[in-house]
């Protein structure tokens, strides 16, 4: 399991690492500058100190043999002066007419460090990299060489960028100590949530406290309160799910167990009849009403998201007219379809026919014998209308609102036998398909439900 504190802690240690490396980098680079720099500087004077000094004894000097005994004799007094900085250790060189060697230091060698020309460059003395310092007389009978090896420079600037970076290795480890003490003193607040979560009753689905919650963490707080409202619906849903059903179930559950115990006491054969009759009309009527609520409890706006496609309305009303003709046939009931051939809208096709079949089943069963279903398909400006009309009781304007509520059944919905849920099932899905509805009254008196649906524009075939 990943933690999120030693994610953290091995982050910002290395961002530390990495921050350290570049200030090691610079560091170096600006002393090895500064030591290149200064060093040039005294190479550059000890070489010219040098040849005053010869220009000088030469005046005063007999012969070269005393020139030579007097330079060493000064060099020799003045050690200090020539090596410079302690750990150093500068060579030089003194030539008479680039080709007699005057004086030279131990680990000079024999043969000229530098060329002809004067000023500071690198070279090669035995296969070895040195930094030479060169100067000559105006006439150019005295050369003065001065030099050191570079690798000598470079633990120099070792030495004293190391100065510089120990204190930074040295409270490396303190750094990762109240890196790690700050990190778990910021995640306690974070442990808070945690803590709270893991106490909390599973029933308990009030909304986390976000005044304490940090910034960073408020959109996964958010999220988790989000969470606890979608399981609260859900839940709700279910409860109220279970208390529909077992309140709609007991009435026709207890009249077939009723019917039932008349087929088994009676012994008159028309009434056993009846009774059987009786129990398969209400093994239907909760058949239908379970699968009303199943269709609801899909529907619930907590459900499983409903994948649109394109869905021609007036072949789906033409399918669903096909289906319950035979029903309207035994009724003596003429049900037709007419409209536009071509009513294309991003829908769900299974529940547009559920839409359409709960309204056309619920035409049928309030349309008296001789009576006629009618569904249309419109095209208006800019919507598509579906619409199905009955010849039926109608619904008085007061409750053409509260026929949505479920389980609720009108002053004239007592001559059919039903469950409630066809008209909540019908709002719930135009809602899912942002369709409007309304409920108004047909040219024979009965009801007309009136649907809007946006169109999808779709290319004729080819």
């Amino acid at each position: 399991m990943t933690s999120l504190r030693r994610r953290l802690l091995a982050m910002v240690l290395a961002a530390v690492a990495i921050t350290w490396l570049v200030a090691v980098l610079l560091v170096y680079m600006q002393t090895r500058a500064d030591v290149r720099s200064v060093f040039d500087t005294e190479l550059a004077e000890t070489a010219r100190m040098l040849l005053a000094l010869i220009l000088d004894k030469q005046r005063y000097a007999d012969g070269e043999a005393e020139l030579r005994d007097e330079v060493e004799s000064w060099i020799y007094l003045n050690q200090e002066v020539l090596a410079g900085e302690p750990g150093r250790d500068v060579a030089y060189q003194i030539w008479l007419s680039r080709d007699t060697l005057l004086t030279r230091s131990a680990i000079a060698p024999v043969f000229p460090m530098g060329g002809s020309t004067t000023g500071n460059a690198d070279v090669d003395v035995s296969g070895e990299s040195w930094r030479v310092s060169s100067i000559a007389d105006d006439e150019g009978r005295i050369t003065v060489y001065t030099g050191e090896p570079i690798a000598a420079r470079v633990a120099m600037t070792w030495a004293i960028a190391g100065k510089s970076l120990y204190p930074l290795v040295l409270f490396l480890p303190l750094l990762a100590l109240l890196i790690w003490l700050a990190i778990g003193r910021a995640m306690k607040l974070v442990d808070a949530i945690t803590s709270e979560v893991i106490r909390r009753d599973p029933a308990d689905l009030e909304r986390l406290d976000l005044q304490k919650v940090p910034r960073e963490i408020q959109p996964l707080a958010e999220a988790i309160n989000g969470l606890l409202q979608r399981v609260g619906r859900m839940m709700h849903n279910e409860r109220r799910f279970t208390a529909d059903a077992s309140h709609e179930l007991r009435t026709p559950l207890s009249g077939i167990k009723t019917q039932a115990q008349i087929v088994q006491r009676s012994r008159d054969v028309q009434v056993r009849k009846q009774a059987v009759a009786q129990v398969l009309l209400g093994v239907d009527r909760s058949t239908r009403l379970v699968e009303q609520l199943l269709i609801l409890a899909r529907l619930e706006p907590d459900g499983a998201p409903v994948e649109k496609e394109i869905v021609d309305i007036h072949k789906v009303a033409g399918e669903v007219v096909a289906e319950f003709a035979a029903q309207a046939l035994d009724r003596n009931i003429e049900i037709g379809l007419a409209g536009s051939e071509r009513s294309f809208v991003d829908g769900h096709d299974e529940l547009f026919h559920i839409l359409i079949g709960n309204l056309v089943d619920n035409a049928i069963r309030y349309t008296p014998p001789g009576g006629a279903v009618a569904v249309n398909v419109a095209r208006d400006q800019s919507m598509f209308i579906l619409s199905v009309s009955d010849d039926g009781p109608g619904i008085p304007a007061p409750e053409r609102e509260r026929v949505f509520d479920r389980f609720y059944r009108g002053a004239n919905a007592s001559g059919a036998a039903g469950s409630g849920l066809g008209f909540s099932i019908v709002r719930r899905i135009t809602e899912l398909h942002r369709a409007r509805i309304k409920l108004e009254e047909s040219e024979s008196g009965g009801l007309r439900v009136v649907m809007f649906f946006e169109p999808f524009e779709l290319d004729a075939p080819t």
